[in-house]
């Protein structure tokens, strides 16, 4: 089932980039914060992508202490905030509250994007360049409300946008490639826009998928490799 906007949970991201114990501390406020104004959001997510990560700027952030308890499953709380540790060997099919995620990987992401009942997400990057395409496809905010620039700003060629949106009328959402028919449709879709020179960076594919026509994140990743493939000059076998 597809998200609507009403669904879609609020997205924001700390400007920072590397191993930034004050970021991390950023983002453990912004969950006190919503916990304070809001006493449906006062169990969280701290969600990285394994246990390890744990180490360096989260442990200087949270404290050795209280990074040791999340390491072993416990709920810890922080300012009457209930977080609980969520890896990427150990997700979650929903989770009804706000989700902290630090230094995540687009993988990570990707489950988080699919889990129902998220109401907020907040990104701390490892690489701002690398969370660009999340932060378009999120429509995400920075957190403090300080302008992004223009690194994060991604524009699309309304041609191109209606051309996916033509593309997937018809195409099976939930296995878009499975289909040998469906398969054949979007491979002929991108090999002309890469003819016509209005395709030359397939996260760009990914970027109208998500956003724009709503496919889950993982589905977009199966088409944008179609898209990388296409453009690296590979020939797709299709009926």
């Amino acid at each position: 089932m597809e998200r609507d906007d009403r669904d879609r949970p609020q997205a924001f991201y700390v400007m920072s980039e590397g191993p930034q114990a004050s970021a991390v501390e950023r983002g453990v406020r912004w969950l006190v914060d919503l916990g304070m104004t809001d006493s449906a959001k006062r169990s969280a997510l701290l969600a990285v992508l394994a246990k390890s990560n744990l180490r360096g700027a989260i442990s200087e952030a949270l404290g050795d202490e209280v990074a040791k308890r999340l390491s072993t499953s416990e709920t810890v709380a922080i300012d009457d905030i209930a977080i609980t540790l969520m890896t990427k060997l150990t997700p979650k099919r929903s989770w009804n509250g706000p989700i902290l995620t630090v230094f995540p990987t687009r993988d990570l992401l990707n489950v988080i994007d699919t889990m129902a009942g998220v109401t907020d997400v907040l990104v701390v990057p490892w690489n701002m360049k690398e969370l660009a395409y999340w932060i378009n496809a999120a429509s995400a905010v920075e957190v403090d409300g300080r302008c992004g620039g223009g690194e994060t700003a991604i524009s699309v060629n309304a041609n191109l946008l209606a051309r996916l949106e033509a593309m997937m009328l018809g195409v099976n959402r939930g296995t878009p490639l499975a289909n040998q028919q469906d398969r054949a449709r979007i491979v002929s879709t991108i090999e002309s826009l890469k003819r016509e020179g209005l395709l030359k960076d397939a996260e760009v594919v990914r970027l109208c998928l998500v956003r724009d026509l709503r496919l889950k994140a993982g589905q977009a990743d199966e088409v944008m490799e179609i898209a990388k493939g296409v453009l690296a000059g590979k020939k797709y076998r299709v009926r």
